[in-house]
C-alpha cells in the first residue's frame, strides 16, 4: 500500500486513488471507502485503539487489493482531539492523510440525500466525498520537538487564561472589601500589594495596624520603591470606606486562595516558558523569526508549534489560512459586502500574529509606517491590525524561505524576497 502525492488541493482526486471517509469519534471511529463508479462501500466501524487500528488496517487492505487502487488518501474531520492519535497512526505507515473542515461536512449533508439527518455512516460518506472533490485542508501533524512545542504552548495558554480569571477575581473581592483600594494601587501585582491584600484586606484592619510598622515593612518589600503618599492616601480612604462588613470570613477565603493561586500560576507559567524557550531554540527557523524586532520568544513558539514548521507550506498565504486570517465577502449584484477575516482555523495561531502586529506597530516598529499609511487612508485600527498580522506573516515566511535575517532597511530586498 503505497501514499500519494495529493497534489493541488481543489482538484478532484483520480478514481485510482482510494479515497477514505472517517468519522472521528471518541471511543469509535467510522470509515466509508469511496469505490471507482462513485458508490461507497459498507460502513466499518472501529474502536480507537491498537486492536481497532489493526482491524482497520486489514480492512483497507482488502479493499485496496480487490479494487486494485494505486494510491491511497484518508480524509478525517478536524474536531476535537481524537482524531490525533489515528493520524499519527496512519502517518507511521506512510498514509496520507487530509483534513475536512466541519462546517463543510454539515453543510453539505443537505446535498447528498436531501435530507438533514444526520449519522456516522453518512459522515463518513459525506468527508470521503468532499476529499474525492478536493475539498480538504492539508494536515501538517507537528513532528519531533515541533510536537513538544505545540503542547507546551496549549498548556500556556491554558494558564495564562486561568491567571487571568484568577486576577479579575481578586479585583471582584476587592471590589468588595475595600473599593477604594485600586485608586490608589492600581497594579496589584506587586509584591507590595501581596503584602498588604494578605494582611490588611479591609479598611478595618488597615487602621488597626500600625502605620509606621507598615511603612517599613512595605519598604523593604519594595526595595525602597513605594511612595510613603499612597499609604497615607489609602489610610485617609480607609476611614470613610464604603466596603461591606458581612460575609468577610467567606470573602477572606476566597481572596486567599485566589492569591495563592494567583502566584502559583505565575511560577508555573515561568517554568513553562524556560522550557519553551530551550525547545524553541533548537529549531533552526527560530533564529530567522526572532530576527525582527518584536516577534519575541512566545511568538515563535507558538508560530512554529501550531504550524509544525514553516517548510511545509508552500507560501504564506497556506498559513494565513490556516490562522483563520484570510478575508471573504459577500456581495449579490450592486451590493458590496464588508471584507472579514474567516476566523475558520487555528486560534491559537491567530491570536499569536495579532499580539505579534501589535509589537511590531510600536514606535520604531518594523510595520510601524505600514501601519500608519493603512489609519491615513481611512481603516479601522482593527481592519490594519489584521492587515499588519498578514504583512508581518509573508515576512516571517520570506525570511525563513530565504534563510535571512531581518535588516534594517528591509526595503531595499522586499522584492528579492517576493513579501507583498
Amino acid at each position: 500500500m503505497n501514499s500519494i502525492n495529493i497534489g493541488q488541493r481543489g482538484r478532484f482526486v483520480k478514481s485510482f486513488y482510494m479515497v477514505v471517509g472517517v468519522d472521528i469519534g471518541k471511543a469509535f471511529h467510522m470509515a466509508v471507502v469511496r469505490l471507482r463508479d462513485g458508490s461507497f462501500s459498507k460502513a466499518f466501524r472501529f474502536s480507537s485503539d491498537a486492536s481497532g487500528f489493526a482491524d482497520f488496517w486489514d480492512w483497507l487492505n482488502k479493499w485496496y487489493e480487490q479494487d486494485g487502487f494505486s494510491g491511497i488518501l484518508i480524509g478525517l474531520e478536524s474536531t476535537g482531539h481524537y482524531w490525533e492519535t489515528l493520524a499519527y497512526w496512519l502517518r507511521k505507515r506512510g498514509i496520507e492523510v487530509v483534513q475536512v473542515n466541519p462546517l463543510h461536512t454539515h453543510k453539505a449533508k443537505d446535498l447528498y440525500d436531501n435530507n438533514p439527518g444526520k449519522t456516522d455512516k453518512k459522515d463518513a460518506r459525506i468527508i470521503a466525498d468532499l476529499v474525492s472533490q478536493g475539498k480538504f485542508l492539508h494536515c501538517i501533524i507537528p513532528q519531533g520537538r515541533y510536537a513538544d512545542l505545540r503542547q507546551l504552548v496549549l498548556l500556556r495558554k491554558r494558564l495564562v487564561t486561568e491567571r487571568t480569571r484568577k486576577l479579575n477575581n481578586i479585583h471582584r473581592v476587592i471590589d468588595l472589601l475595600f473599593p477604594e483600594f485600586g485608586s490608589v494601587f492600581k497594579n496589584i501585582k506587586t509584591k507590595s500589594c501581596h503584602y498588604l491584600l494578605t494582611h490588611v484586606y479591609t479598611p478595618d484592619l488597615l487602621l488597626s495596624f500600625s502605620y509606621k510598622r507598615l511603612v517599613k515593612t512595605l519598604h523593604k518589600i519594595s526595595h525602597g520603591k513605594l511612595k510613603v503618599e499612597k499609604l497615607a492616601d489609602l489610610y485617609k480612604l480607609a476611614k470613610s470606606s464604603v466596603g461591606i462588613r458581612e460575609g468577610i470570613n467567606g470573602i477572606k477565603i476566597v481572596l486567599y486562595h485566589g492569591l495563592s493561586r494567583y502566584m502559583q500560576l505565575n511560577k508555573e507559567i515561568k517554568h513553562l516558558e524556560e522550557l519553551i524557550e530551550e525547545v524553541v531554540g533548537a529549531l533552526e527557523e527560530t533564529v530567522y523569526l526572532r530576527s525582527v524586532k518584536g516577534v519575541g520568544l512566545i511568538t515563535a513558539a507558538v508560530i512554529l508549534g501550531e504550524t509544525g514548521g514553516l517548510s511545509h507550506y508552500s507560501s504564506a498565504e497556506e498559513v494565513i489560512k490556516l490562522a483563520g486570517l484570510n478575508l471573504y465577502e459577500r456581495s449579490s449584484g450592486r451590493h458590496r459586502g464588508k471584507r472579514r477575516i474567516t476566523k475558520r482555523g487555528r486560534s491559537v495561531l491567530r491570536e499569536g500574529l495579532y499580539l505579534a502586529a501589535v509589537s511590531v506597530i510600536r514606535r520604531d516598529g518594523v510595520l510601524r509606517d505600514f501601519y500608519e499609511r493603512l489609519i491615513n487612508k481611512g481603516k479601522a485600527r482593527a481592519v490594519a491590525l489584521i492587515a499588519v498580522a498578514c504583512k508581518l506573516m509573508r515576512l516571517l515566511f520570506a525570511l525563513v524561505r530565504a534563510r535571512r535575517f531581518y535588516v534594517t532597511n528591509y526595503s531595499e530586498c522586499e522584492a528579492e524576497l517576493g513579501v507583498i
